[in-house]
């Protein structure tokens, strides 16, 4: 008895040991998921006074006695430090000092006695009257791997007054969720601090905005002049400033007649010439100033009834655009302008289809149009595949499936909820469920993991569409507005004039080799289409594949189902031969190898078609002289 006593005296000692150790590994969960839950707040609700809350969050959570965050300057090659209690920037040379040091690695620091470090800089302690213990100090990286920004925390105030591995957990998780707007608030505020000293004026600094609040209009028109300058400074910047979507909507009367919104400031010969544009897909984007691209935008917009009768909010129609505009990376391909091309093939291709423009109604129309500018918002300039090699952040939310797709969706949906965004608030429960619907699934149907089966449906529809003239065989709603997407995401191949076709066709290979290159630097695989593109000829090679292979079979399809779109197989085949003229090279050999593949067989699902189909329907055009 005496030893089954002590035995059960053992085992329940054991299992009270074991009960604590789950409710202190339960409470370390607790605080971690608060810690993440709070951050997400601040980065999805909080638009003012961002940096305010999220270092005191940190503060809260971390139970330490100060957290400070700097911005990485790489003009100057200096760390900001965000800090409200003083009025002029404090400065810490990236590779010098703990939080220079952690830029420079960027690695996390945690350290028990800070002045035990060689690396800490005492001059600060002394000139402050604070004294630095602790010191725990982590990287801001953003999808690159480059550091935007450090995040250090001093002084831990309970337990044993140093930071342990769960306060690093915390920190590494605050870090990795602020990538993208500590990114977007570091490009402000060096681009603030550069206006500052170049024009000697009186503008407050970018950090007094992030702690005070600024309105949005300032934030998104700081970061256009960086791009539309390229960093080049102009004494009449604020002169020659493009005026925002919210600012040309909040000033229109809505009494107005859709052409006086438009046309607004335009020639009479302007005028006709933007309405030749606005249903004509010889409209080139690239080749628009911002003011033309704004316009574009708006008479999209008005050329239909969707907006009056769904009651959009127009100003918050503009400020929803507003923030997309400058949620678009800088990337080469998948950027603004991309966006904007897709929203007016779209809206051109919804227009000339018989079928489309008849099948479709208002609220279907309003999600076309929305979801088109937005199908690639904050796109990183990478495929779904590198995000699952890299095994990103964006991979395992979405579970390797249409990871970028996803993120557009998602990332659409959080700009539409912020309330100077929220143009739809007059939508009923059923309309809005209809439109998030159509977006949602619009977006995902980019996913070019899905082009095969689209190209397929396309032609079972088009064989029902024409076999049987009853209500029952038009395709739906849904399936309208993703082919519409579909082709607006590849209707650069199609283009009328080539050299717009061309252009986008560098923009490609350009961002493909951005790839490529990080992809060799990380040591993963390099994807097979991006490799071997430094020559016209292997340019032009790429691009009769990805014609011959994808474009085509797409658009061929489309013109069996909608006739109206044989214009985009014409000039489809007159940009191949384009491509097949500027790689041929002076050896006969590689001319024999381009007048091959110009009738290579595009087969799928038995069915066999040919570039020469498109070609012939040029040399009947040509002859009859109508193109």
């Amino acid at each position: 008895p005496t030893v089954d006593k002590v035995m059960l005296c053992g085992c329940w000692g054991g299992l009270r040991s074991g009960s604590q150790d789950v409710l202190i590994e339960a409470q370390r969960e607790q605080r971690r998921a608060s810690a993440l839950v709070e951050v997400l707040k601040a980065v999805v609700l909080t638009k003012k006074g961002l940096v305010s809350r999220l270092l005191q969050i940190g503060k809260e959570v971390m139970a330490c006695e100060q957290v400070t965050l700097f911005f990485m300057d790489e003009a100057r090659g200096v760390l900001v430090a965000a800090n409200t209690m003083e009025a002029k920037e404090i400065c810490v040379k990236v590779g010098q000092g703990i939080a220079g040091s952690v830029a420079y690695s960027k690695k996390a620091a945690n350290i028990a006695d800070a002045y035990k470090d060689n690396r800490f800089d005492q001059r600060t302690d002394m000139e402050t009257g604070f004294r630095t213990k602790s010191v725990l100090c982590a990287p801001v990286l953003d999808c690159r791997g480059e550091c935007v920004a450090v995040i250090q925390a001093l002084n831990k105030k309970t337990g044993a007054q140093f930071f342990d591995d769960e306060d690093e957990f915390v920190l590494a998780t605050l870090a990795s969720e602020l990538q993208r707007p500590l990114r977007r608030a570091a490009m402000e505020h060096a681009f603030r601090g550069a206006c500052v000293r170049a024009e000697h004026d009186d503008e407050p600094s970018m950090l007094a905005m992030l702690f005070s609040g600024t309105d949005e209009d300032k934030e998104i028109d700081a970061v256009a002049s960086v791009v539309a300058s390229n960093l080049k400074l102009k004494k009449d910047t604020e002169n020659t400033m493009v005026q925002s979507y919210s600012s040309e909507y909040a000033s229109q009367n809505d009494n107005r007649s859709k052409a006086q919104d438009v046309a607004r400031g335009l020639s009479d010969g302007e005028i006709n010439a933007f309405n030749s544009y606005l249903y004509n897909l010889a409209w080139d984007v690239t080749s628009a100033t911002e003011i033309e691209v704004r316009r574009m935008i708006l008479a999209i917009m008005e050329a239909d009834d969707s907006i009056r009768i769904h009651k959009v909010d127009r100003k918050k129609l503009g400020s929803f655009f507003d923030s997309i505009q400058s949620s678009y990376r800088d990337n080469y391909y998948h950027n603004f302008e991309h966006g904007v091309c897709v929203m007016h093939a779209s809206f051109v291709v919804s227009r000339i289809s018989k079928l489309i423009s008849t099948a479709l109604f208002p609220i279907d129309l309003l999600a076309l149009k929305l979801a088109a500018i937005g199908h690639d918002v904050d796109h990183p300039g990478t495929n779904n595949d590198f995000e699952i090699n890299t095994n990103s952040h964006r991979a395992l939310i979405y579970n390797d499936i249409a990871v970028l797709e996803n993120h557009h969706a998602s990332f659409f949906f959080i700009t539409l909820r912020k309330p100077q965004c929220d143009a739809l608030c007059a939508l009923s429960r059923a309309e809005y469920t209809h439109f998030r619907k159509i977006v949602i699934n619009s977006i995902l149907a980019t996913d070019m993991s899905r082009h095969g089966k689209h190209v397929q449906f396309l032609r079972d529809a088009a064989d029902a569409y024409h076999r049987q003239d009853c209500e029952e065989t038009i395709p739906s709603s849904q399936f309208l507005v993703d082919t519409c997407i579909h082709l607006g995401d590849l209707i650069n191949s199609t283009h009328p004039d080539f050299s717009v076709v061309k252009k986008w066709g560098f923009r490609v290979i350009a961002e493909f080799k951005y790839q490529a290159a990080l992809e060799l630097k990380l040591g993963l695989p390099v994807s097979p289409s991006m490799t071997k593109l430094e020559t016209n000829s292997d340019i032009a090679h790429s691009q009769l594949g990805f014609i011959d292979y994808v474009v085509y079979p797409l658009v061929a399809a489309a013109c069996d189902l909608m006739p109206e779109l044989n214009q985009l197989e014409i000039n489809l085949a007159k940009n191949r031969q384009g491509w097949a003229d500027l790689g041929t090279g002076s050896s006969s050999q590689e001319k024999e190898e381009y007048n091959r593949q110009r009738v290579h067989p595009i087969r799928n699902a038995g069915k066999v078609r040919t570039v020469t189909r498109a070609t012939d329907a040029v040399s009947r055009k040509d002859e009859d002289g109508a193109v």
